[in-house]
């Protein structure tokens, strides 16, 4: 049975396609259902100007949008072997105005969310930083960001690095992040200038070291939840 469900967005099938190939080894290595959502951006909004009598109309490109995200879907279905039965392709269009909207609409469903990391040198750098602010704002479930042109992900990772600060949305982002956290070898708890004169342990960061060991339904952490 499947544990959830792992969501990719794509917008390019060369600049995605590291992010595409983790979202498939997360998928497969934890038993989750995977939406590949192939994503087009619709340029033009519909509106109306009025010049004197007559009201043209400005129309979108929504069918325009809808053909590219299914050019991109067949972009993409070489990466899935055939024998995937957990894996579904989704063509969506996002309007320029509504990122928010579109995606939280998209990924209400899922547990993860996959996507590419900005980048300076590609095309439209600005567009990607809204998309993943967007997704980052809109989307409750983890993000996982992921370097362009990223190898694949091993079943095993050997050594993972989180941020921790005892905040609310820390615990959050590691509550959802404990299935890849519990595979790894070895996981480094990142605590940059801590304040010792607070909590009460010495070491910042222990807290979390056992709680990564503890069943999450057992875990109980004073005042973070």
């Amino acid at each position: 049975m499947s544990y959830g469900t792992v969501a990719v967005l794509a917008v390019d099938a060369l600049r995605d396609h590291g992010a595409v190939l983790i979202a498939l080894a997360l998928s497969e290595a934890e038993s989750m259902h995977l939406d590949i959502h192939c994503l087009a951006l619709e340029t033009t909004l519909p509106e109306a100007v009025f010049t004197g009598s007559v009201i043209p109309v400005i129309w979108s490109d929504h069918v325009i949008a809808m053909e590219r995200a299914a050019q991109l879907e067949k972009q993409l279905q070489p990466l899935v072997a055939p024998d995937r039965r957990n894996v579904q392709f989704c063509g969506q269009q996002l309007r320029g105005r509504g990122f928010a909207d579109n995606l939280r609409r998209i990924l209400r469903f899922a547990d993860w969310t996959v996507m590419t990391a900005p980048h300076h040198q590609s095309d439209d750098p600005a567009l990607q930083t809204a998309m993943l602010e967007a997704t980052l704002v809109a989307g409750r479930p983890p993000v996982i960001v992921v370097p362009e042109g990223c190898p694949e992900m091993p079943s095993t990772p050997n050594r993972l690095a989180v941020a921790w600060d005892g905040s609310r949305e820390a615990l959050a982002a590691i509550r959802g992040a404990l299935p890849m956290l519990r595979r790894a070898r070895l996981v480094d708890v990142v605590v940059v200038d801590p304040d010792m004169r607070h909590g009460d342990r010495s070491d910042p960061g222990g807290d979390l070291a056992l709680f990564r060991n503890r069943p999450i339904e057992t875990a109980c952490l004073t005042g973070a939840l």
